[in-house]
């Protein structure tokens, strides 16, 4: 096999074609390269592989079209079955050589992501899992023009005909979701199908009784079925078809996802084609062995299927920057504890399923065998929606069932998206599959939800849209509550806010809000620094030991605030049941804050205890009036200071909680975003303890955001150049070698 490999390697070099063949190819690539990565600073060579997919329906015919169908047109091809070498070992040899050629194509283009990680962050496993799936697609395409190169004796036929199958392997995906995948149409289809399979197994056997008896029997299951179980047959075709969509598969690879499957399925191709291409060469003498190239065939699907049956945690590992497709800790912890069935619907014609979406389903199933998952195709099943809504579903919205109880997620609120007025277009920025999945599973699940009440008529500020949709992710209803007009506070509250009232409560609000605590109620309250005088709200926290100190807070150490605004506080987590599972690591961002002060002067049963505080640098300034200097001067108190507390008190088998932050702004959107959502998740935890869940199943979206490379235009201009002419060396170098040889 090595002389074989050797002397195919050689005919390439000593020829124009294994030159012409990396040069066109690496052209190719590296234009696109120059201007998607280099000029555009597009961080990702995955996204410009999958661009230039469409390069092996060209190079693909040229390098494998005179393998063995030039054997054959010089009658050669009898040598094949007498030489000295086992014929598997003379197939493998050519099919080697070919890969060889473009593997060493493909190994120049490992240089390009190290040239643009020198212009910013670029994920380098990302890229060479890229690489690879381009690899192993390519080297699947080479095993099929082989393949075809083995069956007839033209050369251009053999291109022709390599190119129109792997132009069909190009277009499945698109193919598969123009389809129709009603049960009627998928069995008109089939009977299509089943005729070109028997042709096809006349030409592979030349015995007409064999295709003659396979091609029935289809044709009699394929009417049984649709006669029998028609829903079997509804939408078939169309999965059939994903057997042959090569670049799915690649699409994973190219989306940093180290797929097995994948691997597994790309080398069956190669192993089966070469396979067939060793047949295609014994027919001629021996004839073709029907039984056996059926055995193969199963043993191919056969792996695949039990393969594709691994929970996708076993197969696919996700390798992207932001863990796009990884379920976090969180969930698989919440997950582990179901018990009762759940069954996701992914609802989505045939052929048109989101693959992230799949992937991260694929991932929740494994996790527990109380998660199903279905696909229904709303044009198979026109009425299944309607049991659940009213209103029309995009495709790949996701219903979450468990007993009576389901739960709708619009696709819309899988992906998130913002408004770009630079360019007047809607730009998706998040993927909150996991956040929207794991809430919908928690919904279904619960025997009843916690409600939340925001307390009005002080000119409170308002909940963000963000952060109301966070709160509601945790199925937690909230509702507004009025205590002027309503003479309690209702019993199925687990919990009253009160954000950041601008005038004081009332006596009696406050008198109904005390009483709710000593029932065992939950508070939260934010309040701002005012001059104006709050002896209702300040009475009301007294009652609990908290009170706050004149003035604003002002931090001295830069670690602890946000650059060049030393009022906008970054105070530590401290230790605490209330924050859940962050620690001092975690950053919050906290403008304009009070101190509170915790007093010692309390009941006994009252207990306290600081969640955020500033360091020992920090200081107060109380004439805020006369502020001439943020600097730290003689006579201003020094820290650290608390912001953050909370308070339980437990009497007679009753547990009050209250929690007091010294500032709303703790709420403000913009400020959560400065601190990558550490504000919300800390709401979120505070919540869940104060309603006696056991832990915030909040998920944060996770971002699509895209941090571009910043290239130059004279860097930009240089490398592009080189990538260039790379290529254009190589054909200089191969028409040298090409043109002594001829002169020999």
């Amino acid at each position: 096999m090595a002389a074989i490999y050797k002397k195919e390697l050689r005919s390439y070099f000593t020829s124009m074609t294994g030159y012409i063949c990396m040069a066109f190819m690496l052209v190719v690539i590296g234009i696109y390269y120059a201007v998607i990565n280099l000029a555009s600073g597009y961080p990702y060579f995955g996204y410009t592989l999958s661009c230039v997919i469409v390069l092996f329906l060209l190079m693909t015919p040229v390098l494998t079209m005179r393998i063995l169908a030039e054997e054959k047109s010089r009658k050669t091809d009898q040598l094949l079955l007498t030489a000295p070498v086992s014929l598997w070992k003379i197939v493998v040899g050519k099919y080697l050589a070919m890969v060889t050629v473009f593997g060493l194509a493909l190994l120049v283009t490992c240089f390009y992501p190290l040239i643009l990680s020198r212009f910013g962050t670029v994920s380098l496993s990302m890229a060479y899992t890229a690489i690879l799936g381009y690899f192993l697609y390519g080297a699947a395409c080479i095993a099929i023009g082989l393949f075809i190169s083995s069956v007839t004796e033209s050369q251009v036929i053999a291109a022709l005909l390599t190119f129109f199958v792997l132009l069909v392997f190009y277009i499945t995906g698109t193919i598969t979701k123009s389809l129709p995948s009603t049960a009627v149409a998928s069995f008109v289809i089939w009977i299509f199908v089943i005729l070109f399979a028997a042709w096809l197994v006349y030409n592979l056997t030349a015995n007409l009784k064999i295709a003659l008896a396979a091609g029935i029997a289809a044709e009699a299951v394929n009417i049984i079925i649709f006669f029998v179980k028609s829903d079997w047959m509804a939408g078939s075709v169309a999965k059939a078809l994903g057997a042959f969509n090569m670049t799915s598969f690649f699409s994973n690879f190219g989306s940093g996802v180290f797929d097995v499957t994948g691997i597994v399925y790309y080398l069956s191709i190669i192993g089966f084609c070469i396979f067939l291409t060793i047949q295609a060469i014994q027919r001629k003498r021996w004839g073709g062995d029907a039984l056996m190239t059926a055995v193969m065939l199963a043993i191919v699907v056969v792996v695949n299927l039990v393969v594709g049956q691994i929970p996708v945690k076993y197969t696919q590992f996700d390798l992207t920057d932001n863990q796009l497709y990884t379920i976090t800790d969180q969930t698989k912890e919440f997950v582990k504890g179901l018990d009762s069935d759940v069954d996701v619907y992914l609802v989505a014609q045939s052929g048109q399923e989101d693959e992230q979406i799949q992937k991260v389903l694929g991932r929740y199933e494994s996790l527990s065998s109380h998660i199903k998952v279905h696909t229904k195709d709303p044009v198979v099943n026109p009425s299944f929606t309607k049991q659940y809504t009213d209103s029309s579903l995009s495709d790949n919205s996701l219903i979450v069932v468990c007993g009576d109880k389901y739960k709708v997620i619009n696709y819309s609120d899988i992906y998130q998206s913002e408004f770009d007025y630079s360019t007047y277009s809607s730009q998706t920025t998040g993927f909150d599959a996991e956040g929207q999945l794991t809430s919908a599973i928690d919904y279904v699940t619960s025997d009843s939800l916690p409600k939340l009440y925001t307390l009005t008529g002080h000119d409170e500020s308002s909940l963000s849209d963000t952060l109301t949709s966070q709160i509601e992710k945790e199925n937690i209803d909230i509702e507004e509550l009025n205590l002027v007009t309503s003479e309690a506070v209702p019993d199925d509250a687990n919990c009253l806010m009160i954000d950041g009232p601008q005038k004081d409560i009332t006596a009696d609000e406050k008198d109904r809000i005390l009483d709710y605590m000593e029932k065992g109620g939950h508070v939260l309250i934010f309040t701002d620094y005012t001059e104006t005088d709050m002896p209702n709200l300040a009475e009301l926290l007294n009652n609990y030991g908290l009170s706050t100190s004149a003035g604003l807070i002002f931090e001295g150490n830069s670690q602890y605030y946000y650059p060049g605004y030393p009022s906008y506080l970054i105070p530590r987590i401290q230790s605490a049941d209330a924050v859940g599972s962050m620690t001092s690591k975690d950053l919050v961002l906290m403008p304009y804050a009070q101190n509170i002060n915790i007093s010692d002067d309390v009941r006994s049963t009252v207990s306290a205890q600081p969640i955020l505080q500033t360091s020992s640098k920090s200081y107060i300034k109380t004439d805020l009036k006369n502020l001439t200097t943020t600097e730290k001067a003689s006579g201003d108190e020094e820290g650290p200071f608390t912001v953050g507390a909370a308070v339980t008190e437990d009497y007679n088998d009753v547990e009050t909680k209250l929690v007091y932050f010294s500032s709303s702004a703790l709420l403000d959107e913009n400020m959560n975003q400065a601190v990558s959502g550490g504000n919300y998740e800390l709401i979120s935890n505070v919540m869940s303890w104060m309603i006696d869940k056991e832990e915030s199943i909040s998920i944060p979206a996770k971002s699509l955001s895209t941090t571009y490379l910043t290239v130059t235009a004279a860097d930009a201009g240089f490398w592009g150049a080189v990538v260039i002419l790379i290529p254009a060396a190589l054909v200089i170098g191969g028409g040298v070698v090409w043109f002594r040889r001829r002169r020999k």
